[in-house]
């Protein structure tokens, strides 16, 4: 596959929207699996949701690492457009997630109990450095290359080498 702009635009689409499903199916299931009890106090109630939150919280950055991934993966040829797609899906993922929140507790419930430019921020972090530990081989190859073409020019024109 070639990596072209176009490619990872579709790469991170898919691997975001992709990656947000896996999260929300998690979700679900940890529902099923840990519910509320009937008649619980406070206390349990509070257990439950703190239980929830974390572990939601802990697998969505494994999601949003492997999403970055998957969308690199692909595009690894062009580290370039490979770092982009992975930056790009973690964006994706994170919009659908906040879109989610929104939709579902309102806007004021999420300025209230979360920061925007804190969590783009950390997103885009974490995409770009998973999604750079997937192209590193092609980051690598084109520096070893860069360096061969330099080390070339030199030797080809001798009044070019700095003494």
């Amino acid at each position: 596959m070639k990596a072209t702009w176009q490619s990872a635009t579709v790469a991170s689409i898919l691997s975001g929207i992709v990656g947000f499903g896996v999260l929300v199916a998690f979700s679900l299931i940890l529902w099923r699996v840990y519910p509320c009890p009937e008649g619980a106090s406070e206390h349990q109630i509070k257990l439950v949701w703190f239980i929830h939150v974390l572990s939601e919280k802990l697998f969505g950055y494994l999601v949003l690492a492997l999403c970055a991934i998957g969308a690199a993966v692909p595009l690894r040829r062009n580290w370039r457009i490979g770092l982009g797609a992975a930056i790009g899906s973690g964006l994706v993922y994170q919009t659908a997630a906040i879109l989610t929140y929104i939709t579902r507790f309102g806007l004021p419930a999420y300025t209230e109990n979360n920061r925007f430019w804190s969590t783009i921020c950390a997103t885009i972090a974490i995409s770009a450095l998973f999604g750079f530990f997937a192209v590193w081989g092609s980051y690598r190859c084109e520096q070893k290359q860069r360096r061969a073409n330099k080390a070339v020019e030199a030797t080809a024109d001798p009044s070019r080498v700095e003494t």
